[in-house]
């Protein structure tokens, strides 16, 4: 087995993302089915992408010298832990440091890691177990993202060079309206940073029924994150 993951993806932009945390690096691979992803080649048959960018990863560091590499997918905890960690001790190497983009269900494996991580987005779907279970078979999966939240807490207690946030898609079907945004006061602190993204239908999202699904109102949006911020103090607003 080769000490590092296969590389599946590599962008130094990102249509949703920040520039500061280029470049991205995709691994394969995925423990969820959302039916609005767009990366899905990266999900459903990560091998059939006869690829491995190590090298465009390992020429850029060189070269461009970047201050942070954005670790994603596909899902990145899915991928061997060992590769994983052996991945981020070469981009804190080269200088740079690594942003993780995960969706939580691999605690332990976040927990094994997160020392070698400098910022962290926890992909938090949904407020409710119920959602989670039509998108994986893992009954406990809701409590494993959850535990993840807490392990990035921790961290950011511990450590002043981590920080981490929360983002949730504003997908219609899980967040029917503004209402609905009081099912997170459960999971979300006060003091955490929570990332609202704007759900945009796409005909090339896993599922293509989702090309329907009519996306929020301006005047929706200003409801929900009016109603976010009765709750966590940092909330913003992102793809809109």
């Amino acid at each position: 087995m080769s000490t590092l993951p296969r590389i599946v993806g590599f962008s130094e932009r990102s249509d949703i993302e920040p520039e500061e945390f280029a470049p991205f690096v995709f691994l394969g691979g995925c423990n969820l089915s959302c039916p609005y992803c767009i990366d899905h080649s990266f999900v459903l048959k990560p091998d059939e992408i006869d690829v491995d960018l190590i090298d465009t990863l390992v020429e850029y560091l060189e070269k461009k010298q970047p201050e942070w590499v954005t670790i994603t997918g596909g899902e990145p905890t899915c991928t061997d832990r060992e590769q994983l960690i052996a991945l981020f001790e070469l981009i804190r190497e080269h200088g740079a440091k690594v942003n993780l983009l995960t969706n939580g269900i691999k605690y332990v494996t976040i927990k094994k890691v997160i020392h070698l991580v400098s910022h962290a987005c926890l992909d938090l779907k949904s407020a409710s177990p119920l959602d989670y279970g039509t998108i994986t078979d893992v009954v406990t999966v809701f409590d494993q993202v959850i535990r993840s939240k807490r392990i990035m807490q921790q961290e950011a207690r511990n450590r002043e060079d981590f920080s981490y946030e929360v983002t949730t898609t504003l997908y219609p079907p899980f967040i029917g309206d503004a209402g609905d945004v009081y099912d997170f006061k459960q999971v979300m602190w006060e003091e955490e940073k929570w990332v609202l993204q704007q759900f945009k239908a796409d005909k090339s999202m896993l599922n293509q029924n989702c090309s329907y699904v009519v996306p929020y109102t301006e005047e929706d949006l200003e409801d929900i994150l009016e109603a976010a911020r009765e709750f966590v103090d940092d909330v913003s607003l992102k793809n809109v």
